[in-house]
């Protein structure tokens, strides 16, 4: 069940590319313009070796992360993949999302780069669009070192790894041995309700 469910992720982020246009210009890189982006600065790791992220926490990301650290702390023992759920599942998100188990190697979001080091971990994303979102929870193993895994991610991600859009927000942090990643918008565009989106819908 997983593998098809693999399968239909990939296929839709294939989609996805292929609906804007599935091609660099001329050759040239997705990093050769500037990007502007929120820091995917953290803090220190405090003794217990968590680290926290320096996120507003009334952004998309900033809501990620207070849900992934709530989550975490109600159940240490949740799985990447259930974690992953719940974070893609959030009510802020306004797509239908699903997730997918990783192992190390090159994953999305991160250019000629291979993330290793895990013991297992799990992409959460959109399942079918150009939005500029993606996430991952990392569990790694009681000895490693987290603060250099999460250096790696920070040194290696690229927030316009999608070629419709760019993200503007890296938040990665860690509770434990827990790794938090994700690219994202700082808010999501405002749905109409009421008369206002009968308005909008005749528009």
């Amino acid at each position: 069940m997983k593998k098809i469910v693999t399968a239909l992720l990939i296929l839709t982020l294939c989609v996805s590319l292929a609906a804007c246009g599935g091609k660099k210009n001329d050759g040239a890189t997705t990093t050769d313009a500037p990007v502007t982006t929120t820091a995917p600065e953290t803090t220190a790791a405090p003794a217990n070796g968590d680290v926290t992220p320096t996120v507003e926490e009334n952004t998309v990301g900033g809501k990620h992360w207070a849900t992934f650290v709530a989550e975490k702390t109600a159940n240490p023992d949740i799985t990447a993949e259930e974690l992953a759920g719940k974070l893609v599942g959030m009510e802020i998100n306004q797509f239908m999302g699903g997730t997918i188990p990783v192992e190390p190697g090159f994953l999305s979001g991160f250019e000629n780069y291979e993330v290793t080091g895990f013991e297992s971990g799990a992409m959460f994303c959109p399942m079918i669009g150009s939005i500029a979102y993606v996430g991952y929870v990392f569990d790694l193993a009681e000895d490693a070192d987290v603060a250099a895994f999460i250096k790696g991610l920070e040194d290696n991600c690229n927030p316009r790894w999608n070629i419709c859009v760019t993200a503007d927000q890296t938040v990665i942090g860690s509770i434990g041995n827990t790794v938090f990643f994700l690219m994202c918008p700082e808010t999501y565009p405002e749905v109409p309700t009421g008369d206002d989106a009968g308005m909008a819908l005749a528009e």
